[in-house]
């Protein structure tokens, strides 16, 4: 395997032994680091969050653990954030909360009350410790300045710099410039704006567009060396990237849309290799990115099961697998069971109108994708066809990553539909738009080409 994702005479072979090493090795020292952080905000008094917490708690009952979106019929998903407030309003030994992260629970009781509840001297009788919840780093210091609110106007803000930046960025690429408004397009069809303002979700966003940043500009993925040009991207500086994108995502993440961290990025990943890459190249690139997200997304919360059932004295790995059999299952919390095409129907439904954009592009996309297809089988010593069906080929893959989700997580998939689950779809959208961009960024350079070969 080479180095460089375009000339095999300008790059060193990589070890993927080596790789994995080192992905693992960061991954430990992450680890460990990541518990050091939490230990620490586990430190700040509660009694300097107080004031936030109580109005916030009463902003969240005010409200209701589901209230409706105003622009569509998802719903806020305030019954996590409440949950979240909860655990940043207990305390105890830094060392150990930080891995049981302690929190007060009764069944059937909306979380806003438990939060109040909390705040009013009940101590936590719970804990949910296969979770990471890194977001406590983050939310116990904002919680000393601000309430929900104020807290949800700067996950806004944060949200809309990250997009402008992406945007910024993608718009360097040769190939799919376009996505740099398709992008935000598809993002706020979905309810992205929504998204950020509800705590749990922003942090697949956030880390999603971070990647996307990232993936396009040349100065902050290292380029090959000598001899490279000016785009060529190191595989392993790709496949590293990747593992820390997935390792933050299991840290911050609540299994919510975990999968933008890896689709954004790989979508740009795909169009930047296009120009500059052979179809080898591109297809390493493409499936070691894959590869090396799921292995630090996995391994780093493999990380928190094992430190938990080392240091706390519970069967955190038990009570984890437990967890993922409940939701890779089809059996619904009544009992009931679900089926593919359900959690399917019932997500492509909270949509709304978003829903039809979305099948007219996405079949517009594979249309193209199949005549390209006819093309290159008719022309088939036309390297360059067959390059470009590669490319558009790959993006159509990640635009199925929704279905292969919710596929596995049928469980999960159905009971969130209305509050999570439903905007994983928005990948799909963007995915079919980067098809899209692509064969127009192609159709543009074809008729420029023949201008200057015409002498206009």
């Amino acid at each position: 395997m080479r180095n460089v994702l375009y000339r095999k005479s300008e790059s060193r072979p990589v070890d993927l032994s080596v790789l994995l090493g080192k992905a693992f090795l960061g991954i430990v020292l992450l680890s460990l680091i990541g518990w050091l952080l939490l230990s620490l905000s586990y430190c700040i008094p509660v009694s300097l969050m107080m004031p936030h917490l109580q109005s916030s708690a009463e902003a969240l009952i005010g409200e209701g653990d589901y209230p409706l979106s105003y622009v569509g019929d998802w719903k806020f998903d305030n019954y996590t954030v409440a949950l979240m407030l909860n655990e940043a309003a207990q305390s105890g030994n830094p060392f150990e909360s930080a891995l049981e992260v302690p929190r007060y629970y009764i069944d059937s009781v909306g979380q806003g009350t438990l939060l109040q509840s909390t705040l009013n001297g009940n101590e936590a009788n719970a804990d949910y410790a296969y979770y990471w919840h890194g977001y406590l780093i983050l939310l116990k210091p904002l919680l000393v300045f601000f309430d929900i609110k104020e807290i949800r106007l700067i996950a806004q803000v944060v949200f809309l710099v990250l997009l402008i930046i992406s945007s910024l960025s993608i718009a360097r690429l040769s190939s799919g410039g376009g996505m740099a408004v398709l992008l935000p397009i598809g993002l706020c069809l979905i309810g992205g704006v929504d998204a950020a303002a509800t705590l749990p979700i922003f942090f697949s966003f956030g880390l999603g567009l971070l990647g996307v940043i990232v993936v396009c500009r040349t100065r902050l993925l290292p380029v090959g060396g000598e001899g490279s040009k000016e785009n060529d991207i190191r595989l392993d500086a790709v496949c590293l990237s990747f593992a820390l994108l997935g390792a933050l995502t299991a840290y911050f993440d609540f299994l919510d849309n975990p999968l933008y961290s890896l689709c954004l990025p790989l979508i740009f990943l795909v169009l930047r290799m296009s120009d500059y890459r052979g179809p080898e190249a591109i297809l390493a690139g493409f499936f070691f990115a894959i590869f090396f997200w799921a292995f630090g997304y996995v391994c780093f919360w493999g990380m928190k099961w094992v430190l938990g059932s080392l240091f706390i004295g519970q069967d955190v790995i038990g009570k984890a697998l437990q967890a993922i059999g409940y939701r890779t299952s089809s059996t619904l919390g009544d009992g009931s069971a679900t089926s593919f095409f359900d959690v399917l129907v019932s997500n492509a439904y909270f949509l709304g109108f978003a829903v039809w954009i979305m099948v007219f592009v996405v079949i517009l996309s594979w249309v193209v994708l199949l005549l390209q297809g006819v093309e290159c089988m008719r022309d088939k010593g036309n390297s360059e066809r067959c390059r470009q069906l590669l490319v558009n080929a790959l993006l159509m893959i990640i635009s199925l990553a929704p279905f292969i989700w919710y596929a596995l997580l049928g469980n999960h998939s159905r009971i969130h539909a209305q509050i999570i689950s439903f905007r994983t779809l928005g990948i799909t959208l963007v995915a079919s738009f980067a098809s899209i961009a692509y064969i127009v960024s192609l159709l543009r350079k074809g008729k420029s080409k023949n201008q200057r070969e015409d002498g206009v």
